[in-house]
């Protein structure tokens, strides 16, 4: 009787990852952090947001390359929304148009910010 190998370990097996580094920890935290302030600016609109943009500029610089992709899919957010806004105002004179774009914004950040946070709650790239 032949005994077949047993497969390598998998890459997804909990025990050969590594502990995350302070550096990671810290990443996370503020990755968590832009995410929930883009959550929070969804009620209280503008001042999380433009922190949350912020943090995500000043965080980027320092981060390793999982957690950079989260900050810089932050900031693509932000200026996304803001685009559409900008886009959203003066077409609220052509029979209240403008809506469409400005519910677009909201809608991609509310999804953007709840996958990110999510994502980096579980140790995912965005």
């Amino acid at each position: 009787m032949t005994t077949v190998p047993s497969s390598p370990p998998s890459s997804n097996d909990p025990s050969l990852i590594d502990s995350p580094s302070d550096h990671d920890r810290a990443a996370r935290v503020m990755t968590m952090a832009v995410h929930g302030l883009y959550l929070l600016s969804l009620v209280v609109p503008v001042i999380p947001l433009i922190l949350g943009v912020v943090l995500a500029y000043s965080a980027r610089r320092a981060a390793l390359p999982p957690w950079r992709s989260h900050f810089e899919d932050a900031i693509a957010t932000f200026w996304t929304c803001l685009m559409l806004v900008l886009l959203g105002i003066p077409l609220l004179a052509v029979f209240l148009l403008g809506i469409i774009p400005m519910v677009a914004a909201v809608a991609l950040l509310a999804f953007k910010a709840t996958r990110g946070l999510l994502r980096a709650r579980t140790w995912r790239g965005p």
